[in-house]
């Protein structure tokens, strides 16, 4: 047995924990783990045995129950299908693609995910399916995805994201996303979500404190704005430049009216240039 087949097999292991360590030692493996990855992709790595764990009872023993193995074949596929994006390798791409319809719900979302790290266009619409994702993560890492893919496809799943989602992580990358597509249709919701930000109570502008736990604080306001200022700048709209200087005007901070009108000076630097 090779170690890369080790490292496969522990993929499969009883113990959460050793199939943890064995996915960052594959990251590791390079090209030689690629093709059994789609193996274990497709369902179709030949299953390793190993011993059950000991059945010990006690107040400080609690019994220990074997793991179905069905979820731990289903853990190891939603493990390649995450593994097979970080190692960039073009192999990979139709068996991705083809669980990208799988009746997981992980497995798809991770799948689409590694789909679009291989720049693979046929990312585009599972990766839109993806921003559905019950996973908050999954959703902003699959809005990261589509800009950095560049198709209009995605437009309108991330106007969706912006205007609706529940958590903040989604709605940056999708404005993020929104900015390097560089499509007209983003403008009106970025703007109208930037001029929403006025409403905010002036708490909620108040400037970010550095935080005992962290190097750094995300001022939540303040970073929402800066991406949607971005944004707008990206697709360097002449319509967007009342509304900059609205803002501008109105904005209780002036680190945030100063950045505003930066955006505003960019969008008329470059239309003067047009």
């Amino acid at each position: 047995m090779n170690s890369v087949e080790q490292l496969l097999n522990n993929l499969y292991h009883p113990d959460v924990h050793v199939r943890e360590a064995g996915e960052k030692e594959i990251r590791r493996a390079g090209a030689a783990a690629v093709e059994p990855l789609i193996a274990v992709l497709k369902g179709e790595y030949p299953k390793p045995r190993f011993d059950p764990p000991k059945r010990t009872t006690g107040i400080l023993r609690p019994f220990v129950t074997a793991p179905d193995p069905r979820e731990i074949e289903i853990d190891a596929r939603r493990r390649a299908a995450s593994l097979l994006g970080h190692l960039q390798d073009s192999r990979a791409a139709d068996a991705l693609n083809a669980v990208t319809r799988d009746t997981d719900v992980e497995v798809r979302s991770n799948a689409a995910l590694s789909l679009g790290e291989l720049h693979d266009p046929r990312a585009v619409e599972p990766l839109c399916a993806a921003l559905q994702s019950p996973d908050y993560v999954i959703r902003a890492e699959a809005a990261s995805r589509l800009g950095e893919l560049g198709d209009r496809r995605a437009v309108e799943p991330l106007i969706i994201v912006l205007q609706k989602d529940g958590r903040t992580l989604p709605r940056w990358r999708a404005t993020q996303a929104l900015g390097r597509l560089g499509d007209s249709r983003a403008r009106p919701p970025l703007q109208h979500s930037l001029m929403e930000l006025l409403e905010l109570p002036a708490s909620e502008w108040a400037p970010p404190n550095r935080d005992e736990m962290y190097e750094e604080t995300v001022q939540v306001t303040w970073t929402t704005c800066g991406h949607l200022l971005e944004a707008l700048a990206e697709l360097g709209a002449a319509e967007t430049l009342p509304s900059l200087e609205e803002f501008a005007r109105r904005v209780p901070s002036q680190t945030i009216a100063e950045k505003a009108r930066k955006c505003a000076a960019q969008i008329q630097s470059r239309l003067s240039h047009a």
